[in-house]
C-alpha cells in the first residue's frame, strides 16, 4: 500500500510538472527528429556509397577484362610474326650478314645494309594492319640489329626495354608499360624528339633448330588503343578511367588535357599531354 501511494504521488507530480513545463516537449521533438535524420542519412549514404562502389568495381572489372584481352592479342600478334618461317629465314640471313657480338667497326657496314629495307617492306603492311608505329629486332647479345630508325642499329644501351627484351630472349611473349622514350621519334606533327610516350611488345625469334636467337619488338602509340579502351569507363559527364603505374604517374591519357592546363596541373605549352606528364597524387 505505502509502495503504490508512493508510486502514484511521483506520477501525479511528473504529471503536474511536465504540464507546467510544456516548452520541454518541442526540445524533445527536435531531439527526436534529428536522431531520425541522422539515421536516415546515415542509411542513405551508406546505400550510397555501396551503390557508387558496385558501380567502380564494375568499371573496374571491365577494364580489366578488356585490358587483358588487348594485351594478349598484341602479343599473340607479335608471336605469330616471330615464329613466320619467311620472317624467320630473314632474321638467319641478317645474323649471319654479322658476327652476333657487333663490332664497332662494323656498325656503319650493318646500319646501311640493304636486308633492313627487305625487313622494313617485309613488316610494313603487318605494321600499319595492327597499327604498330616501327620495329626493333635484338640478337643474342642484347644488341639492336634492325629498325625501323636507323639510328638505333648497334645500339645496347637502351636501359627502358632491355629488362623486357632480356624476357623475350628467354623465350617469352612481353609488354612493356608506357614510357617517354629516351630515342628519338617522330611524333604526330612530325618533329624529330625525345619524350614520346610508347610502349613495345616483343616476341622471341627461333632459328630452325628451334633455339631463340633474336628478339623481335612492335612499338605501340599509349595514346591510341590502350588509352581510348580506359576511356571507354565512364561514369556520367565527368567520370573517366585512367591508369598509372607504381610512381603514380599517369600513363595513360586525360579526356580533360584543357582543363588540367587551366588548374595549372599542366604546364601552358602547345600540345601538352597528360600522358607521362601528371603524377595522380594529391
Amino acid at each position: 500500500m505505502t509502495f503504490s501511494k508512493t508510486m502514484g504521488r511521483s506520477l501525479s507530480r511528473t504529471t503536474v510538472f511536465l504540464k507546467k513545463q510544456i516548452w520541454i516537449f518541442p526540445i524533445l521533438a527536435i531531439i527526436g527528429l534529428s536522431l531520425l535524420a541522422y539515421l536516415v542519412r546515415s542509411s542513405i549514404e551508406t546505400t550510397m556509397k555501396e551503390n557508387l562502389k558496385s558501380q567502380l568495381m564494375t568499371i573496374l572489372n571491365l577494364e580489366q577484362e578488356m585490358l587483358t584481352s588487348w594485351l594478349r592479342d598484341q602479343q599473340n600478334k607479335a608471336d605469330s610474326k616471330a615464329k613466320d618461317l619467311q620472317f624467320r629465314h630473314k632474321v638467319s640471313d641478317l645474323m649471319n650478314l654479322q658476327n652476333p657480338v657487333i663490332k664497332s667497326s662494323d656498325k656503319t657496314e650493318l646500319k646501311f645494309s640493304p636486308i633492313h629495307a627487305e625487313f622494313q617492306n617485309e613488316l610494313e603492311y603487318f605494321m600499319k594492319l595492327h597499327n604498330y608505329q616501327g620495329y626493333l629486332i635484338v640478337n643474342k647479345s642484347e644488341t639492336v640489329i634492325s629498325a625501323t630508325d636507323p639510328e638505333l642499329i648497334g645500339q645496347r644501351d637502351l636501359p627502358e626495354l632491355a629488362p623486357y627484351w632480356k624476357k623475350a630472349l628467354d623465350n617469352n611473349v612481353v609488354m612493356t608499360n608506357p614510357y617517354p622514350s629516351i630515342a628519338m621519334l617522330i611524333d604526330e606533327k612530325g618533329n624529330r624528339r625525345t619524350g614520346i610516350p610508347t610502349m613495345f611488345v616483343f616476341a622471341p625469334v627461333q632459328d630452325s633448330n628451334l633455339q631463340v636467337v633474336a628478339a623481335l619488338g612492335f612499338r605501340i602509340s599509349p595514346e591510341k588503343e590502350f588509352t581510348e579502351i580506359l576511356q571507354l569507363g565512364r561514369i556520367g559527364n565527368s567520370g573517366e578511367t585512367y591508369a598509372f603505374n607504381k610512381n603514380g604517374m599517369l600513363i595513360s591519357n586525360s579526356r580533360f588535357d584543357e582543363d588540367l592546363v587551366l588548374l595549372g596541373l599542366l604546364p601552358d605549352q602547345p600540345g601538352v599531354k597528360s600522358i607521362l606528364n601528371l603524377q595522380v597524387r594529391d
